[in-house]
């Protein structure tokens, strides 16, 4: 997860996202606002949008290999679909799928991946939360807010428990994150959510194929060695 905060890992997975470039274009919905028919309420409507946009962002950040950015817009798509369906996420459960759609379409994820996958989310559901208890306190107070100092003083104050953490592979990270984003909008009853989510599962699986593809050129190398 550390390689994944770090904006110098961007240039690892330029690669890997070449790899799928094809894929991608040819999974690129239409207009993701297109009318479902009949009326729709303003919240649905502000919620519509608000997936839009962070649809577009998950996607630049993918042609960008802005790898760094792509968990924090995952937990704001969790937090806009919660507040939206008024049901809460278990991540867990969302990983899990992930690894049977990944395994569905071919591209198996080894379960030591999954176990440490969760385990950073995990934290950085806490640290969400944290950012916004810490929001709440600097507004009763009338002082001012920032997310350097929320970060700093959650980073103090939690001390994880379990096994030692293990390096996740970039593409692994980023396929399940992008594999949620997409898991977390499709079973919302509204176009842009099945839409958007279909094709956000289908672009996390091809960056899970990436990952594949890295790990034969490896094989192949070593074996000419």
């Amino acid at each position: 997860m550390a390689h994944l905060l770090r904006s110098s890992v961007c240039n690892t997975v330029v690669l890997c996202f070449t790899t799928i470039a094809f894929t991608t274009s040819i999974l690129t919905p239409p207009q993701l606002m297109a009318a479902g028919g009949g009326n729709i309420d303003i919240a649905t409507i502000n919620f519509s949008l608000k997936v839009e946009k962070l649809y577009e962002k998950v996607r630049k950040s993918i042609d960008k290999g802005e790898t760094n950015k792509i968990v924090g817009y995952m937990f704001d798509f969790k937090n806009e679909v919660e507040q939206y369906t008024g049901n809460k996420i278990n991540i867990d459960q969302y990983v899990d799928q992930a690894q049977k759609e990944a395994k569905a379409k071919g591209q198996k994820i080894d379960d030591k991946y999954i176990k440490q996958i969760k385990k950073d989310f995990h934290k950085e559901d806490k640290k969400h939360q944290h950012r916004a208890t810490w929001l709440a306190k600097c507004f009763e107070l009338d002082i001012p807010y920032t997310t350097l100092e929320a970060d700093m003083h959650f980073e103090m104050n939690y001390f994880p428990k379990g096994d030692k953490d293990i390096e996740v592979p970039i593409p692994i990270m980023v396929g399940v994150t992008v594999s949620l984003c997409g898991l977390f909008l499709f079973f919302v009853p509204v176009p842009i959510c099945q839409t958007a989510g279909v094709w956000l599962i289908n672009t996390g699986v091809g960056i899970l194929g990436s990952d594949a593809i890295n790990r034969w050129d490896q094989y192949d190398r070593d074996k000419k060695k």
